[in-house]
């Protein structure tokens, strides 16, 4: 078992190298031959599976048993918050590789609309509600763990979750407000990324109960 752990880190292991690797070839590429923006998005896509890869690494290297079993249906939105935060990311990188961040400078709607009629405004709002809906799943996914943890690192991140995604709806507003002020845009970012690690740790730390089979045999022998 020891073997095959340490043959799985080291797996791993490699697999973050790939990653490195690939994510400094779209980086050169990138400022080389300034390609689209498909390929600077591909980048920090890549930079995201790069980080998660590390949070499971820690995870493996670590204490490897879950921290909290939860429902089949908790487990479920915590898998859809997962995907939801990831795509919310790529969609980010887009609406700046686009330089559609200033699109729509007015707040909550653009230009008094809640889905304009062309691009680059319509990517800018698909990015403003998919904040909202992408916050919204991972607070309730965030909140149904800590509802079933009975502490440590899964507990913690019951009210640490809401709380930056409330930041992060915040920055990204203040952002817009200020015309895309660099530190609040880098801001922006960082915590974009905490978000996302966040929810690859309440994934990987956790796992679905059991669903209970009865067992016919059982039964009809409990009831003679």
């Amino acid at each position: 078992a020891e073997i095959a752990r340490r043959r799985r880190a080291g797996m791993l292991g490699i697999g973050a190298a790939v990653l490195v690797v690939v994510q400094g070839v779209l980086g050169g590429l990138t400022v080389i031959w300034q390609l689209p923006p498909e390929v600077s998005t591909a980048h920090l896509g890549v930079s995201m599976l790069f980080f998660a890869l590390l949070v499971l690494i820690c995870f493996r290297t670590g204490d490897t048993r879950p921290q909290v079993v939860l429902p089949p249906r908790t487990r479920t939105l915590v898998g859809a918050a997962l995907v939801a935060i990831y795509a919310q990311i790529v969609v980010g990188a887009w609406v700046r590789h686009r330089g559609a961040g200033l699109a729509c400078a007015d707040l909550p709607l653009c230009g008094g609309a809640l889905w304009p009629d062309a691009d680059p405004a319509r990517l800018h709002m698909l990015h403003r509600i998919g904040a909202i809906l992408s916050g919204v799943m991972l607070v309730a996914a965030a909140l149904g763990v800590r509802a079933c943890a009975q502490g440590g690192l899964l507990r913690r991140l019951g009210w640490i979750l809401p709380v930056l995604v409330v930041s992060q709806i915040a920055l990204g507003a203040l952002a817009v407000i200020r015309g895309l002020d660099l530190f609040l845009i880098t801001a922006h970012l960082g915590v974009g990324a905490l978000l996302w690690a966040g929810a690859v740790a309440l994934w990987l730390g956790s796992r679905a109960a059991p669903v209970r089979v009865a067992d016919p045999i059982a039964a009809a022998e409990a009831a003679q």
